[in-house]
């Protein structure tokens, strides 16, 4: 059991939350965020745009409590969907996703995904990772 209390987002992923807000509080798209912490990136970009966020964990063990956290808040299966897959080899097809952002980056550790995965994922247009 996850003992830790509710923690404030991190200043890098409060920045990314800023900016992805400013550029897409009035346009819908569709957002992937790979190893997805507590999901309070997610929740934070669910309320402040119109995108659908899909949120990539490794395991249930990860899973569980963001989808219990999300269904709390009223948004999971509506606005954010969490998955189950591997961080190399990303389970979705070429050009998806408006937005890309690898979460355990932001938040200091090791890049979980290769870039070049991140970014075949990423629409080629105004795709940003």
């Amino acid at each position: 059991a996850d003992s830790r209390t509710e923690a404030p987002l991190p200043q890098s992923c409060r920045r990314v939350a800023d900016e992805i807000a400013g550029a897409w509080a009035d346009r819908r798209g569709y957002c992937l965020v790979l190893d997805g912490a507590d999901g309070s990136l997610a929740c934070e970009l669910a309320q402040r745009t119109q995108l659908h966020i899909q949120v990539l964990v490794t395991s249930e063990q990860q899973a569980e409590p963001l989808r219990r956290r999300l269904l709390a808040a009223g948004l999971h299966g509506h606005r954010v969907c969490v998955s189950i897959g591997d961080l190399q080899n990303l389970p979705y097809p070429p050009y998806l996703f408006n937005v890309v952002i690898d979460e355990a980056s932001l938040r200091g550790s090791a890049r979980t995904t290769p870039l070049a995965a991140a970014i075949s994922v990423t629409r080629p247009l105004g795709g940003v990772v």
